[in-house]
């Protein structure tokens, strides 16, 4: 105890300072220090971290978006390395037996003549389509893969607050429902048939007020302006606003280059361009800079590509997804790149619309028919005269379709548009039609057996009821007997008291009844 009161005082007594002013004098001092500056950043989002790559080093499972190395030209290895270059994490762990069968397979027999140079003279351009409208029928659809990713919106302020109140807005059930999932009742871009890129495409016509040559040149403000105009006539969830907003303004880049390009190639002028900007833009289109630009361009599209001629297509405004579900709805199944590239570089006529084409087509046949012959070959059985001809599941034949055709240096496929989204590693995803397809197709094999066992019910319950009807018919026979035999009774039973009463009072009757039992 005496030793806890010494520390204690000890540190009272040293805690003391001497003043060298009387108390009145003791002032708190004024603070030197600044006061606190308030942190203005905004909090760190996704972009700020560092890669997947580097935050996992030591994890053995590679990221699924991970920064992938820059390709090299798909002619300069074989076709096994190829598909290394493209898809060597997910190829080396999850599907080897795979590319083994099918990408050495293919590597041994065709590849497309001059393969070696394609990645040089195939650069991914949007000046390598034949039309304005091509490139936008190709491009117009993103990544799938941004289907289901969260994207902040980019809107003002202002603007932003005018989009979730339309969205907040009561009735809104009744507009077009847009959601990526694809929920009954719902659609999403590139699942309509193009209804949406019309859509939007009009918004651009209604309120095409100024110089707009491509979309750059368009004020930031009036690009907000048009997606409000979109948010009034459409509704999806608020937190699909920046997914929704993304897709809008992808579409829109390559719409109104469309539309503009077509105007200044026939140089008739629209309805929805007034006469004074008309000229305006027709003076801008005569300068020398946008001549050579325009000439650099038509160069680029008519290139020669050492003598594989012009690339072309015949799908006119329709995207590539869009052909591979008009084929899906014809064909009742999913289809295969294979037949969306036939269906899109074919003419009426059965001829390819250009000579590189017909090499990958041809390039195609004979790595199919190699393969044919060796899944025939290894399948034969000596001891049956006959076998089944083997067939190839739509994976394999769009594997083999994508080693036959043409990359260029960035790793892009040669012919299948923007259904090069739907490729995951260089190998193809399902696309949401085929999906839909299939649940369609399940749901009516369901209906179409919930219909059978209701006919059966309905059989069963008529011959309940045809029972029921003849038990309920025998019930009335019978309950008319016992009636009949209930009535005969009390007769009886009345014949009998008359009986006893006749013998007790009338002797007469008595002896006339004892005659006539004789006389029987």
């Amino acid at each position: 105890m005496s030793g806890r009161k010494k520390q204690k005082k000890t540190v009272t007594s040293s805690a003391k300072t001497p003043s060298p002013l009387p108390s009145q004098y003791e002032f708190v001092p004024r603070t030197q220090a600044p006061p606190p500056i308030r942190n203005r950043q905004p909090p760190p989002s996704v972009s700020d971290y560092p890669p997947p790559a580097q935050l996992f080093q030591d994890s053995t499972v590679q990221p699924r978006r991970a920064s992938t190395p820059s390709p090299q030209p798909r002619g300069s290895q074989t076709s096994q390395t190829r598909v290394s270059q493209t898809s060597q994490p997910r190829v080396s762990q999850t599907s080897q037996p795979r590319v083994s069968q099918t990408s050495q397979h293919v590597s041994q027999t065709s590849l497309p003549r001059g393969s070696q140079a394609s990645a040089t003279r195939e650069p991914h351009s949007p000046q390598s389509q034949s039309t304005p409208e091509a490139q936008n029928s190709e491009t117009a659809e993103g990544s799938e893969d941004e289907e289901f990713m969260h994207v902040e919106p980019t809107l003002s302020e202002d603007q932003m607050d005018v989009v979730n109140a339309l969205l907040s807005q009561p009735g809104r059930e009744r507009l077009t429902t847009l959601s990526p999932y694809l929920e009954p009742g719902t659609t999403w871009f590139g699942q309509d048939k193009g209804k949406l890129t019309r859509k939007i495409t009009k918004i651009f016509k209604n309120k095409f007020n100024g110089p707009y040559y491509s979309w750059t040149v368009v004020p930031r403000g009036r690009q907000e302006r048009w997606f409000v105009e979109f948010a009034k006539t459409h509704t999806w969830s608020p937190t699909l606003t920046g997914l929704v907003q993304k897709k809008f303004e992808k579409i829109g880049q390559l719409r109104l280059k469309g539309i503009v390009s077509t105007c200044r190639t026939t140089r008739k002028r629209p309805n929805w361009i007034k006469k004074t900007l008309w000229r305006k833009m027709c003076a801008f289109w005569d300068t020398d800079k946008a001549k050579e630009k325009s000439l650099t361009a038509s160069v680029a599209r008519m290139s020669d590509r050492n003598g594989l001629g012009p690339h072309k297509h015949n799908s006119g405004q329709k995207s590539f997804k869009q052909i591979e579900q008009e084929l899906v709805e014809e064909l009742g199944r999913p289809v295969t790149l294979s037949e969306v590239f036939i269906k899109t570089h074919t003419k009426k006529d059965g001829t390819f619309v250009d000579m590189k084409a017909q090499e990958v087509a041809e390039v195609y046949r004979r790595n199919k028919q190699s393969r044919l012959e060796d899944l025939e070959a290894e399948n034969a059985d000596p001891s049956e005269s006959s076998s089944q001809a083997p067939e190839l599941s739509i994976d394999e034949d769009n594997e083999i379709f994508l080693l036959s055709t043409f990359t260029d240096k960035r790793g892009k496929h040669y012919g299948i548009g923007s259904l090069k989204s739907t490729l995951v590693n260089g190998k193809r995803k399902y696309s949401a039609s085929s999906s839909i397809l299939d649940l369609q197709t399940q749901l009516d094999e369901a209906h179409r057996k919930i219909e059978e066992q209701a006919a059966q019910n309905a059989i069963a319950l008529r011959k309940i009821e045809e029972q029921a009807a003849q038990n309920a018919n025998n019930l009335r026979i019978i309950e008319e007997q016992a009636a009949q035999n209930a009535e005969q009774g009390a007769q009886l039973k009345e014949l009998s008291v008359m009986n006893k009463f006749m013998i007790a009072t009338n002797p007469q009757y008595v002896e006339f009844v004892a005659a006539n039992k004789s006389g029987d």
